[in-house]
């Protein structure tokens, strides 16, 4: 996906971030041909190493359900984007399939709603935020932006009810500023 963003998008740099170092490192080969435009990095979507507002986009692209902590890894999305930012996702739902799925591979996951993800975006500060069943109700888009002003950040003290990798999977953009 990252590569396919940054050839699509000749004026943007892009930060991908996986807690595999080997993920991290396939990442890297595949991104050599856009020189210093694509970096990849060993990191955790829960606690971002980057400043906040770093990025104009944020992408989770499937990364989200391999979280446990996922409402922490859009808090820290939300947190590394700067005002007027987007943030842009598409991941599983909480469904029968997914979750038999998930348990016959004995995967340990977390896997969000269609409401639970609306409403913490919405906690987050998020305005124009949108979130979409896809493939039968087997996953979602969603779509945010950060408002122009000051966010107050999340706290974590609400938890939704619910009971990758991020490599170039969910990468972070960032436009060159001239």
């Amino acid at each position: 996906m990252a590569a396919r963003l940054l050839q699509a998008y000749p004026d943007i740099t892009m930060t991908a971030l996986d807690p595999d170092p080997t993920m991290v490192e396939a990442s890297r080969h595949r991104l050599t041909g856009y020189g210093d435009r694509a970096n990849a990095v060993t990191g955790d979507a829960t606690r971002l190493r980057f400043d906040a507002e770093t990025f104009d986009v944020v992408v989770s692209f499937l990364m989200l359900h391999h979280v446990g902590a996922w409402e922490r890894a859009l808090a820290e999305a939300v947190r590394v984007l700067r005002p007027g930012g987007v943030l842009i996702g598409y991941d599983l739902l909480d469904t029968a399939i997914a979750r038999l799925v998930h348990r016959a591979d004995h995967a340990d996951i977390r896997l969000a709603s269609e409401g639970d993800l609306r409403r913490l975006l919405i906690e987050l500060g998020m305005t124009e935020v949108t979130v979409r069943r896809r493939f039968g109700g087997l996953a979602a888009t969603f779509t945010a932006q950060r408002a122009p002003s000051e966010v107050v950040p999340w706290t974590g003290n609400t938890r939704v009810n619910n009971i990758e990798a991020v490599s170039d999977a969910a990468p972070a953009i960032r436009k060159d500023r001239k």
